[in-house]
């Protein structure tokens, strides 16, 4: 039978060592995940810290972010809480082989979030990492000619979209089909989540890192 897995994350502009305390003895991890947020025309990067959770049930969902949330309130933050649903996890296990040439698959335009829209954050989110070892050098390069958020790490390459169901679903069918033509010759893992909850503490939809607008060829 699949587990269930959910991600739980804080991203935190602001806040205090006792909270820092407590958010590791609850089993937040603080991980390497460089976006940005934009306010009043200033980029801010936050602090991000990671919880991953298996086998709960909603309403356990539920009451583990009325705790954070708690305690959040009991000490100075600014930032978010969100919890994700991993929908796919796709291994891939390719080798560095001989490669002439290769398109960029299709390209996305990004935007913000627009709450006059009734936007208040993102739906849907898909994580594509390729390792630096055994990626073929031009699948990298197509990649980072769609548009996605991305950043290079020890080891590894991130390429990152957020954004609504109907956008996000095509782009994992496009990456789907891309990985069909060149997943030989990429070592790296597909992933998509779903946010099932989440909640701002002192920011604005508009605060939030852009979300996919359009996809195009």
């Amino acid at each position: 039978m699949k587990r269930s897995m959910y991600h739980l994350h804080i991203d935190a502009l602001e806040l205090t060592s006792p909270l820092v305390d407590w958010m590791t003895s609850y089993g937040f991890v603080e991980d390497f995940f460089p976006h940005s947020y934009q306010i009043e025309n200033k980029s801010y990067h936050p602090r991000h810290f990671t919880k991953v959770i298996e086998d709960l049930e909603p309403n356990e969902i539920k009451i583990i972010c009325q705790d954070i949330l708690k305690k959040m309130s009991e000490n100075p933050f600014k930032g978010l809480l969100q919890v994700e649903y991993l929908m796919l996890e796709k291994e891939l296990q390719g080798s560095v082989l001989n490669l002439n040439d290769i398109a960029i698959p299709f390209k996305i335009t990004l935007r913000k979030l627009d709450k006059n829209k009734g936007e208040f954050f993102k739906q849907h989110e898909i994580h594509f990492e390729c390792q630096k070892k055994n990626t073929h050098p031009l699948i990298i390069k197509a990649l980072m000619g769609i548009g996605f958020h991305f950043f290079e790490a020890h080891g590894y390459y991130n390429f990152t979209c957020a954004g609504f169901p109907k956008e996000l679903l095509l782009i994992r069918h496009e990456l789907e089909k891309f990985i069909s033509d060149y997943g030989r010759y990429i070592s790296g893992t597909l992933s998509h989540e779903a946010t099932v909850f989440f909640q701002n503490i002192g920011l604005e939809p508009e605060d939030m890192p852009e979300i996919v607008s359009e996809i195009y060829h």
